[in-house]
């Protein structure tokens, strides 16, 4: 996908005839397709016997085609949506904290210590009122997002003439906010590069609110970002709740695809406390 957008500098072939890259979509679009509606047919087959409880709760896509009474089509769409936006980019996200957890020990002590004074037994689960109160947690899944964002940045067509460094830019320009550069910026964080999560409990050295937003901010937020902070959350507790996690290697930088994902191989020791 990134390779037929007009800003990868290339010039745009499969505009007018077929290249071997629009093939290669096309081909992964199909799969996309074949996968959503393996699990859509399942749905409804089971939905013509299911009767919902309190142990036995609709799936999401059955809920999506009872209560919010969505075609095939438009499910598929979401279904697609799920599988492509919701899988690379949460699990690389998650990579990235055990990365910076493990190539900071000090850091991930802290986050034991957290996770077992609210998960006293190996058996207890997180529940919401437990998701609530994991602080130090949620301090370094920001700080993780912060130096290794999900993806390169945001672009919003502007919808009225604004003023930007003393520049009138009219409206219908396309802006683009890079996520990288202002998340790592001397002005809004000391040590800028430095991997610190209690600079997200201190009130005292909290940044501009809008300094590091990796899931977007307003009405074309992230959609899935509760789905994913709530994923990641329960791996990386139950990860760090029984393994301690080690890595020997040389560090590992970011490369820019559809979404940002690591450069060397994440080669972590799961030690088992």
């Amino acid at each position: 996908m990134i390779k037929l957008e007009a800003f990868s500098g290339r010039i745009q072939f499969w505009k007018y005839f077929s290249t071997p890259t629009w093939r290669k979509f096309v081909k992964y679009s199909d799969d996309y397709s074949e996968i959503a509606f393996k699990y859509i047919n399942e749905a409804l087959n089971k939905l013509k016997s299911y009767k919902e409880t309190e142990d036995k709760p609709l799936t999401l896509i059955q809920a999506m085609m009872v209560d919010q009474k969505l075609d095939v089509k438009d499910i598929m769409v979401i279904v697609a949506d799920f599988l492509q936006a919701g899988i690379e980019t949460t699990a690389h996200s998650a990579g990235f904290l055990l990365y910076h957890l493990a190539k900071n020990p000090d850091k991930q002590e802290r986050l034991y210590k957290e996770i077992t004074e609210l998960l006293p037994t190996k058996d207890q689960k997180v529940t919401k009122d437990i998701y609530n109160k994991l602080k130090y947690f949620n301090a370094c899944f920001k700080e993780s997002l912060r130096l290794n964002p999900v993806v390169g940045g945001t672009a919003r067509t502007l919808a009225k003439d604004v003023v930007l460094s003393g520049y009138l830019v009219p409206a219908g320009t396309l802006a683009t906010v890079p996520y990288t550069e202002l998340f790592t910026h001397e002005r809004y964080f000391k040590n800028p590069f430095k991997f610190e999560p209690e600079r997200w409990l201190d009130k005292e050295k909290k940044s501009h609110p809008f300094a590091c937003v990796p899931f977007g901010f307003g009405a074309r937020s992230c959609i899935g970002k509760r789905l994913a902070e709530l994923e990641i959350t329960l791996l990386v507790v139950e990860l760090i709740k029984n393994f301690k996690v080690e890595y020997h290697f040389e560090d590992i930088g970011m490369k820019t695809l559809l979404a940002n994902v690591p450069d060397k191989p994440l080669r972590l020791n799961f030690i088992e406390r």
